[in-house]
């Protein structure tokens, strides 16, 4: 599958730039959006490949993002990041994975990181 739409949803503004920028630099379209409330928006408007999703958000978390994703005809892949919050980060992860996010990736990660579980979910 080739991966050339993503979407990022992440509350932190600054690492949400870095992510775009580097997306971008890698010939990758990218919408962006602050929290998962917005990301359901964005979904609704436009098709995206892949979706790159914080799990610990104000307004809708991650968790919950992808639960009602699962409604809404999105056939794309997920990629969750956490770094934590009220509970263990690993936990937030084995959650999303529970709820068949396709890989899950836990905060701090550099952005090569990234770029290969992006590379890993083209297959």
């Amino acid at each position: 599958m080739s991966i050339e739409q993503i979407l990022l949803i992440e509350d932190d503004i600054d690492l949400r730039e870095a992510i775009e920028d580097v997306l971008l630099e890698h010939d990758y379209q990218v919408e962006t959006a602050s929290n998962g409330k917005l990301g359901l928006k964005k979904l609704q408007e436009s098709p995206f490949d892949l979706v790159i999703c914080d799990i610990v958000m104000p307004e809708m978390d991650g968790i919950e993002f992808l639960q009602q994703l699962t409604g809404t005809g999105y056939n794309g892949k997920t990629l969750m990041v956490s770094g934590g919050g009220r509970l263990n980060t690993v936990d937030y992860l084995m959650i999303a994975e529970s709820l068949d996010a396709d890989l899950t990736l836990q905060k701090p990660f550099s952005l090569e990181q990234l770029l290969n579980a992006i590379k890993e979910l083209e297959g």
